[in-house]
């Protein structure tokens, strides 16, 4: 599927944070170009884990079992970073993009590191993987969302597919290069 004018009707937004994070998810105009997801955490205590935004597009659904089996997937994604620290602008580690798919009542992610490390934020950034197989995906555990997850089958032969994508708030460090916590 493709969604170049983001629509937050069009998707189930989850957000994973640790418990003294409050986040925010929805719709911005400032998008590339047009709408596009936004979210937000703001940390009282350590945030070790980051913060993970899903969304699942609940509007295309892929049924193998009557439109055919997937043989590989490409995927894209634009990504825009503003971190801060006490108020003040900060460096992004890495970017990441994760594929989600949900299958069978279960979530599986496919991860991958992409652009500038250790750079200032505020730049759109598009990170792309080609030929994903049905083996780049592990199981997502809500409980561990900061893992990659272990593997395991989702099946592109098999049931009705659900697919989305993730955004992780992480990887960020300071202006001297330090980690932040």
């Amino acid at each position: 599927f493709t969604d170049s004018t983001f629509n937050t009707a069009d998707y189930t937004l989850t957000a994973y944070a640790q418990p003294s994070v409050a986040t925010t998810f929805g719709q911005t105009a400032s998008g590339n170009p047009g709408t596009a997801l936004q979210g937000t955490y703001a940390s009282t205590g350590g945030n070790s884990l980051g913060t993970l935004f899903v969304a699942l597009n609940n509007g295309f659904v892929y049924d193998p079992t009557a439109q055919g089996a997937i043989i590989s997937l490409g995927a894209s994604l634009d990504r825009y970073f503003v971190p801060t620290f006490l108020g003040a602008p900060i460096n992004v580690g890495s970017y990441s993009m994760r594929i989600f798919a949900q299958q069978g009542g279960n979530l599986y992610q496919a991860i991958y590191t992409f652009g500038p490390t250790n750079q200032p934020g505020g730049d759109w950034y598009t990170g792309s993987q080609s030929s994903l197989l049905a083996s780049d995906f592990k199981l997502f555990d809500p409980a561990n969302y900061a893992a990659s997850g272990t593997l395991t089958g989702l099946d592109f032969a098999g049931g009705a597919i659900t697919f989305g994508f993730a955004m992780r708030a992480a990887g960020v460090t300071d202006g001297n290069g330090n980690p932040v916590e």
